[in-house]
């Protein structure tokens, strides 16, 4: 089971922190939820042969590997980080790479995640679903969800993405296991104050298009009671949902010749 949101109360102490713009949702899904969508992602890694290498999965990757930041997370990084922000002076290795990401198939992400994903974004009324598209041409209408990327990624020893920002209109990671915290692997938003250690089932919902810098906090070998051999598996969907239909307009769906009034 899994819980909507619940809204801040309207009365808190004065001295109380502000409300956080990422979403955390405990048991999103089930233990089994999320073993059949590690065992999903090996699945599509064996019928690739290889890592995903589109959108932003390639792109990540490549300008992190050159710069240690994305172009969008530019002046964010500036205002926002430094080096003790990032745990230290080589906190995150560039040359580490920022694990080994596979694009699970449509079908099997709409039929494991659509419907709650919906619900958690009060986006019920969307009657046609997820729409799987990684161009710009497709937008999102009163009746589409546009998903622009869908991967599952296995983070090893000294793992880790550095500062970006994923330039879609919302971002669900998914923690698809546990990490102990002498291992590290904390999803980190230095803007936000806020550092989450991964816990199996848990989701985080946040915007994250030219705003809430974050980082991947690299993954440690055994320090303290941690594992020898530690691994981290996420699901990441990049969301957009946002449009500008107004009551009236016509909605034309090109690819399938069809069109409609927004009622």
């Amino acid at each position: 089971a899994f819980l909507p949101p619940f809204p801040r109360p309207t009365s808190v102490p004065a001295d109380s922190p502000p409300p956080s713009d990422v979403l955390q949702i405990p048991n999103f899904l089930s233990e089994a939820e999320c073993l059949a969508l590690i065992r999903l992602g090996e699945e599509a890694s064996r019928a690739e042969g290889s890592e995903c290498e589109e959108y932003l999965n390639a792109r990540v990757n490549v300008e992190v590997s050159e710069t240690g930041r994305s172009k969008e997370a530019e002046g964010l990084i500036d205002e926002h980080l430094s080096g003790a922000a990032l745990g230290g002076e080589g906190a995150i290795d560039e040359t580490a790479g920022g694990g080994y990401r596979v694009r699970l198939r449509e079908d099997d992400v709409r039929r494991q995640l659509e419907e709650k994903v919906k619900f958690v974004m009060g986006l019920e009324d969307r009657s046609e679903g997820f729409f799987f598209e990684e161009g710009a041409w497709e937008r999102p209408t009163p009746r589409r969800i546009v998903v622009r990327d869908q991967t599952v990624v296995k983070y090893e020893s000294k793992n880790g993405v550095p500062p970006h920002v994923d330039g879609k209109d919302a971002t669900l990671l998914l923690y698809l296991n546990t990490v102990h915290p002498d291992n590290g692997g904390r999803t980190v938003f230095p803007e936000d104050g806020l550092a989450v250690q991964p816990v199996a089932g848990t989701a985080l919902l946040y915007k994250s298009k030219t705003e809430l810098l974050h980082f991947s906090e690299p993954i440690r070998e055994a320090e303290g009671d941690g594992n020898e051999n530690p691994t981290k598996f996420i699901l990441q969907l990049l969301i957009d949902y946002e449009h500008d239909y107004k009551k009236g307009d016509t909605i034309t769906d090109f690819r399938r010749g069809t069109s409609y009034v927004f009622e």
